[in-house]
């Protein structure tokens, strides 16, 4: 045991690293009462997903599995959600399924854990909601990153030694952007683009060795295909396998080996046949969602607003050249806001570094560099300037980079000097502490769309090392809870956050790492890289069949809405902007019953009592216990002289909630015009016992004194 441990001590020493931050950074948020709300900063937590990107992701998830549609009309949390497309939908992103696919076997236990806690008389739902699937879908997405990280290293270990590999691996993620999207901010894509972009490097590292074996240009296909799926905006990515794939075929055309040629070829028609399969999901979604295959970014309506227009991928890339600006350089590299230079210095390191692994590594070297032209020469052009953490499209430089970094100190002649491990191992631990550092402040201390965000986030070091060292632990983390505040275990929820999830946590990434060893070991079980696997074979085929599949069962499962469906969504989004509610926030988070309500309560305000009946009704029709929506219907009555229906409805009000004080004032209001001073008495003292600060109670007492009955 102990051989195998020191054996295996830098995969351990990475699950020790990762789960470290993992307990760092994971934002718990404010799940009990012991924790005050100013233990909880920096908006997001692992239970809360942003209104825009992230829940559209979340979506395809959530209303495939509970639903069993991909119909976000009933999405809750969405900021698009009632901007409707031709079809009746809610706007969506198309690409976002992948996502969602790597996320389902994570949901599923979550699923399991919120049927466990019901079944055990807690009280929470199982609507895909509810704490236990959004922790699991967080778990999901750190899982993946660690994965990557696993995946990378034993890249480079091709290449560099192992404690040149080890530190280089750490820096990549810890010295970037990456821990923001995988702790914080976590149901974004961007873990889970980092996983596919090592995994598919990675593959087609030994795949070319062999690429006269059809089977393997099969299953390059399916990761090829799905890694476009994650991410659809990094399919020019694939350029650099092609480019390499066609090298190669000349280089056996011209060897005259025309047997491994047609092999080749046959290899190629396989990869073409299942990645077009695969890559077709996102326009299959496109048409259940948009009515059109080609609108994977939407439709854009014209100036005249009497036809639409799809935009197209092409159409996407064209807008985005035309806004291209000459600034777009300087603030790719050197941006206050954003630059990469300055925010991850690491980028620095392995661009020089670059230069000498080519030098070294000619053939591979290119491919490299070829590989790393897209995302960097795609990001110039297309400058991040959103609202995130960090230039997060350019996530698939980073294990291409990963090279140039290790290179940086083995290639050149820093290799040369005695003190090497401790200069690569001090480099690593600047860059990954700076990134820390602006990571601690970002909504936090520092705005998200800080116009100097990264030269105030250093000139804040000194004041948060002396002053205010607390923020060295991030938000509602676990070690800050643990370590700075009277940790107490009132009840389920505790017990859960600071126990169960990072338990779960652990057992993920110690799973995934044991599953990564095996297949590994099995792979390699003659001492080279042996393709000709079963893992390699059942991979391809369970792969191929359920991405033949899903298509197919997507379609099937997404019935076009009819007409009268439609016209109903359009006339409730109509309503909404009507009044404006969509500013509302938490109009987004909704149930439907209560945007009825809403609507209801805005058009009782201004006086359209028949609408308003008409709303609220509807919202009761959904959801019975709506006790708010039952009172304004009472009140409907009341103010539209229907007292007997009045009376009945302020009933059932008070048979739901006893203590709802307006309904006794209400009842007691109706009997004084009717007289009866006896009932009057008893709803409004009911009131006045309920609500006794209210300024109308010392009026209605003084109401109560005169009326023509002796008082008890």
């Amino acid at each position: 045991m102990s051989t195998w441990i020191r054996d295996n001590s830098h995969y351990i020493t990475l699950l020790l690293v990762f789960f470290l931050f993992f307990l760092l950074l994971t934002p718990l948020g404010a799940f009990s009462s012991w924790i005050a709300a100013s233990d909880h900063t920096g908006y997001y937590s692992i239970t809360r997903i942003d209104p825009a990107d992230d829940a559209r992701i979340y979506a395809f998830l959530r209303s495939s599995v509970i639903d069993g549609d991909i119909d976000f009309f009933n999405e809750k949390g969405l900021f698009s959600r009632f901007n409707l497309t031709p079809t009746g939908n809610s706007f969506n992103k198309m690409y976002a399924i992948g996502s969602a696919l790597l996320w389902l076997p994570f949901f599923l236990v979550g699923h399991i854990i919120a049927h466990v806690y019901l079944s055990l008389g807690y009280p929470v739902i199982t609507d895909g909601y509810s704490f236990p699937y959004l922790a699991m879908t967080g778990i999901g997405s750190a899982t993946y990153l660690f994965l990557g990280i696993i995946i990378l290293y034993d890249f480079l270990r091709n290449y560099f030694s192992r404690w040149v590999a080890l530190v280089t691996v750490n820096v990549v993620w810890l010295g970037t952007f990456l821990p923001f999207y995988a702790f914080i901010r976590s149901r974004m894509a961007h873990a889970n683009e980092f996983f596919m972009t090592c995994l598919l490097l990675y593959a087609w590292f030994y795949i070319r060795k062999r690429a006269d074996v059809p089977v393997y240009l099969f299953l390059f296909g399916i990761l090829a295909g799905f890694f476009c799926v994650v991410r659809l905006n990094d399919s020019p990515l694939l350029i650099f396998f092609a480019i390499d794939f066609l090298a190669i075929l000349y280089s056996k055309y011209k060897l005259r080996e025309i047997a491994a040629v047609k092999r080749i070829l046959k290899g190629a028609a396989t990869f073409a046949v299942i990645f077009v399969i695969v890559f077709s999901i996102p326009f299959v979604c496109a048409k259940i969602v948009w009515g059109d295959h080609f609108a994977i970014s939407g439709i854009k309506q014209t100036t005249e607003g009497e036809n639409d227009k799809v935009i197209t991928p092409l159409a996407k890339l064209q807008r985005i050249f035309e806004k291209t600006e000459k600034e777009n350089l300087w603030n790719f590299f050197l941006s206050k806001n954003k630059g990469l230079f300055l925010s991850s210095p690491f980028w620095l390191l392995a661009l020089i570094g670059m230069y000498f692994f080519w030098r070294r590594e000619k053939r591979w070297g290119s491919i490299v560099m070829i590989g790393l032209s897209f995302p960097v020469i795609f990001n110039i052009v297309h400058t991040s300037t959103g609202l995130e953490y960090g230039i997060r499209r350019t996530t698939p430089a980073l294990p291409f980079l990963a090279f140039g970094f290790a290179a940086l100190f083995e290639y050149t002649r820093l290799n040369q000097l005695k003190w090497k491990k401790t200069l690569i191992g001090l480099t690593g631990f600047l860059l990954i502490f700076w990134q820390y550092l602006q990571l601690i402040q970002h909504k936090v201390i520092l705005h998200y769309n800080h116009p100097t965000f990264i030269t105030t986030a250093l000139s804040n070091v000194p004041k948060i090392l002396m002053e205010t060292p607390e923020l060295l632990l991030r938000s509602s983390s676990w070690m800050k809870l643990i370590l700075l505040k009277d940790t107490q275990f009132q009840d389920y929820n505790d017990i859960f956050f600071l126990l169960i999830f990072p338990a779960l946590q652990l057992t993920a990434i110690v799973a995934v790492l044991l599953l990564y060893y095996w297949v590994k070991i099995t792979l390699n079980a003659d001492g080279n890289v042996n393709l000709n696997n079963r893992i390699i074979k059942i991979t391809s085929v369970v792969g191929g069949i359920f991405f033949v599949f899903l298509p197919s069962l997507l379609l099937f499962t997404n019935p076009k809405a009819d007409a009268t469906e439609i016209k109903s969504r359009q006339n409730l989004a109509k309503e909404i902007n009507k009044f404006d509610l969509v500013t509302r926030h938490n109009m987004v988070f909704a149930d439907i019953d209560r945007i009825y309500h809403a609507i209801a309560i805005s058009y009782n305000n201004s006086d359209q009592l028949e609408k308003s009946e008409k709303y609220v009704n509807k919202a009761i029709s959904l959801k019975r216990d709506n006790n708010e929506a039952k009172f304004l219907l009472a009140t409907l009555f009341h103010r539209t002289g229907r007292i007997p229906n009045a009376i009945k409805t302020y009933g059932e009000v008070l048979k739901m909630d006893p203590n709802h004080a307006l309904s006794y004032k209400n009842l007691g209001i109706i009997y004084i015009d009717r007289k009866n001073y006896e009932n009057a008495t008893f709803y409004l003292q009911k009131f006045i016992a309920l609500s006794p600060d209210q300024e109308e109670a010392a009026m209605l007492k003084s109401i109560i004194d005169r009326f023509p009955i002796k008082q008890n």
